[in-house]
């Protein structure tokens, strides 16, 4: 079994747990001078981890580092050219391919955490680049539904964007406080932030 900080979880186990003596392995070394493994409850106070509780392998997975690498995987976030190109030459990329003929992607070889992998895509549509952590097992058809989605415009960002195209002079406040206006429930914050994706 494996002893965890159910309260503060990052990913790691403080250590792991005899499951035919109920003691913790290696405490005794640790924490008693040497003497016997000590009990999971004199762990507890000796480590100064009152919280901590023995889990077997698959609620450690399924609870606690499943949820927790899902909630590291945040949206995509555009990046320079630069941050592309160090990206895919500080080591070797992992699986470099395109996806689609739109997108290009690879991923860092050296793992975030687990699974987890600084992922780089190349968007030839528009020529922007995009990073964001994804498991290193993750298909195509998965990055490229992923990516698809985080680029797919709500009205008002597609409003705005097209009055930028449509004018020869374009004005991004104008378009902006136009689309807020033919949009009432939109609010300001959310459609600047999504239109940083685009513009």
């Amino acid at each position: 079994m494996y002893l965890i900080d159910p309260q503060n979880f990052e990913g790691y186990v403080l250590t792991t747990v005899c499951t035919e003596k109920m003691t913790v392995n290696h405490s005794g070394y640790l924490y008693n001078a040497g003497g016997p493994d000590l009990t999971i409850e004199e762990y507890k106070k000796r480590a100064n981890h009152p919280a901590a509780v023995a889990v077997t392998w698959e609620d450690l997975n399924a609870k606690f580092i499943a949820p927790y690498l899902q909630k590291l995987q945040g949206p995509w976030k555009q990046i320079n050219a630069d941050q592309w190109n160090e990206a895919l030459n500080v080591l070797p990329p992992g699986n470099w391919r395109d996806i689609s003929p739109r997108f290009n992607a690879f991923y860092c070889i050296e793992a975030f955490q687990y699974d987890l992998h600084g992922y780089y895509l190349k968007d030839r549509k528009t020529g922007k680049f995009y990073a964001a952590l994804r498991s290193r097992f993750a298909t195509d058809s998965e990055i490229l539904a992923d990516i698809e989605k985080h680029l797919s415009k709500t009205p008002a960002a597609a409003f705005v964007l097209q009055q930028m195209d449509a004018a020869e002079d374009p004005d991004y406040s104008k378009a902006v406080q136009m689309a807020l206006e033919k949009y009432p429930n939109t609010s300001s914050e959310d459609l600047e932030n999504e239109l940083t994706k685009f513009i």
